[in-house]
């Protein structure tokens, strides 16, 4: 059951900590040496007339380039998703006015799949033979309809013939759908979640046309998920499970978005050679914590095709702190094809868990007077080849996958058991099986004033460290039957060396993450093109201190990030880098 515990929102120095009044300074602030700079915008420039014409400038591609996000949830797991609202008077199909009128969709957010598809009506279910192994479909019982398919909105099939054949998705966690598409005669019109920067709060005036792709069987696992979709984001250019396809085709988000030229971050240059692409994923932890994290308010869980920052503290001077977000990580190829990217991946290095000694320990700092550091190495020193040979590992760390659909960060046995032997301090004989989530004793703000640290490699061999709070990454709003907190870390199959593992939810509850690439041709391509991930923990420090989590840096207010170095007469690249000619 959900855990009514409010979050500790951790120490603060309060706004006296701000040399605010009267900064007019471009340069970001630095508190003390060996300090990160503290990305702070100067408050409005007190003219009237100058915000009034900067708002008459908000735009439709100011709207639609953020999408506030939604959720669907079971008892103990989330699903955050982009809620689409058909306009069946739009629609040339009559059965979408009459079955289908003002039905809102939910399709998962999934940055580890390059898939957009919606439930077929009256989709069968994918079984396995007992005999032979293989997969049939069929009809689901009526037992099966009442205890294993959840109720959910679907879009009849059309009387025409899709395009070619039928394809199927296969998915990390066993579920399974076969696939079919229409041409462009059937698209629907979806409204998409946009945002009125005027009224500051969701709209629903974005209208886009979506290409017509329906899962006309699903198995148990995909079935039972609260969804009526999936909406991919995994790196633009991969079109899996279809084949000999390109943009025109619209089968990924990116190019409905392309084709539609609605969204800031998705762009031709220079003159249509280079594709652009890049969005900010911004998860909150679900309610139950007492916060509400999707709603609403102005702090909630979004994407953001757009370029800066669209959310940050806001002063009582008006002035703004805004995130500030790491150097780009270059990520790497598909493990098991070099020659394509298709999951935004780096390699794990290590974890860290730094437990505080002092009250007010500095969250900048390593001080062995103040923190106590528990690491825990990612890669074995070994591995097994597959001849059985033990092998020296020459990697620095194990291959990870960010994905926001997974509801576990999924890791290495061996990891897992250091988190629940050294890290939760639980007895070593009692640590949960592959694919069961581990938990520890005590309240959900056990961790609350200790931090992660984490450290990445790129593909082009840079290392980078990135901190972030520990709570949300290893507790969660869920308890647990046996008393105490779940965590949402698991044990995968496999060994370090050969698997892409998992880091899920809980690494998106702590880290804002940038997703970037540009590229000619259909994809990018490894060798000539490379696309990054770009992190800022879902906090603000000063002098150490932190003094915003994740419910202090709502969705900037009144203007989008293109008119706020306008309103501030500032000239901040963390706000807007501004557009090149």
């Amino acid at each position: 059951m959900l855990d009514e515990t409010s979050p500790n929102n951790g120490s603060s120095c309060g706004m006296s900590t701000f040399p605010v009044a009267g900064i007019i300074s471009r340069q970001p602030l630095v508190s003390l040496a060996r300090r990160t700079p503290i990305a702070f915008a100067p408050p409005p420039v007190q003219d009237i007339r100058t915000f009034q014409a900067l708002s008459a400038s908000v735009d439709q591609l100011d709207e639609s380039s953020l999408m506030p996000s939604s959720y669907k949830h079971t008892p103990d797991c989330t699903w955050y998703t982009l809620c689409l609202t058909l306009r069946p008077s739009d629609s040339g199909d009559p059965r979408y006015r009459y079955r289908v009128h003002r039905r809102e969709l939910h399709l998962s957010l999934d940055t580890a799949e390059s898939s957009y598809w919606l439930f077929q009506q009256n989709f069968e279910g994918l079984i396995k033979d007992a005999n032979t192994g293989t997969l049939f479909s069929r009809p689901w019982n009526e037992e099966e309809l009442r205890e294993q398919v959840p109720k959910r909105r679907c879009l009849p099939r059309p009387d025409e013939p899709p395009i070619g054949h039928c394809v199927r998705r296969g998915y990390e966690d066993g579920g399974i759908v076969d696939l079919e598409r229409w041409p462009v005669e059937h698209d629907v019109t979806f409204a998409v979640p946009a945002w009125d920067w005027k009224k500051n709060q969701k709209s629903k005036t974005t209208e886009l046309k979506f290409p017509l792709i329906l899962a006309k069987a699903a198995s148990e696992v995909a079935a039972r998920q609260p969804v009526d979709g999936n909406m991919g984001l995994n790196v633009p250019g991969a079109r899996a499970p279809w084949e000999n396809v390109d943009a025109t085709d619209r089968v990924t988000i990116y190019d409905i978005l392309r084709h539609a030229d609605c969204v800031e971050g998705i762009e031709e240059i220079d003159g249509g050679d280079l594709v652009e692409v890049q969005f900010i994923v911004r998860l909150l932890i679900p309610t139950g914590t007492g916060h509400q994290a999707v709603g609403d308010s102005k702090t909630r869980s979004f994407l953001y095709f757009g370029k800066g920052t669209p959310c940050g503290m806001l002063l009582e001077n008006g002035g703004l702190t805004l995130p500030t977000f790491s150097p780009a990580m270059r990520i790497f190829p598909a493990l098991d094809d070099p020659t394509v990217f298709c999951t935004w991946d780096l390699e794990l290095v290590s974890i860290t868990l730094l437990e505080p000694l002092v009250d007010w320990a500095d969250h900048e700092g390593l001080d062995e007077n103040q923190w106590v550091k528990r690491p825990i190495r990612m890669a074995d020193e070994t591995y097994l080849d597959e001849n059985a040979n033990c092998v020296e590992n020459k990697r620095a760390g194990i291959r990870v996958a960010f994905d926001t659909c997974s509801w576990c960060s999924t890791l290495p046995k061996r990891v897992v058991a250091s988190i629940w032997s050294d890290w939760f301090e639980q007895d070593p004989s009692n640590l949960p099986g592959i694919d069961e989530a581990i938990w520890h004793e005590g309240p959900a703000d056990r961790f609350s004033r200790c931090d992660i640290l984490f450290k990445f490699v790129d593909s082009g061999g840079q290392a980078l460290d990135l901190r972030c709070s520990a709570r949300h990454f290893l507790s969660s709003p869920w308890s647990v039957e046996a008393g105490g907190i779940q965590s949402c870390i698991q044990t995968g199959p496999g060994n370090g060396h050969e698997v892409t593992w998992i880091l899920g939810m809980n690494f998106f509850w702590s880290f804002m993450v940038k997703m970037e690439t540009t590229y000619s041709g259909l994809r990018p391509v490894p060798g000539v093109h490379s696309p990054t991930v770009r992190f800022t923990p879902q906090r603000i420090l000063c002098a150490g201190v932190p003094i915003a989590e994740p419910w202090d840096l709502p969705i900037l207010p009144d203007l989008p990030p293109r008119l706020q170095n306008d309103l501030r007469g500032s000239d901040m690249p963390e706000l807007h880098p501004g557009h090149s000619d």
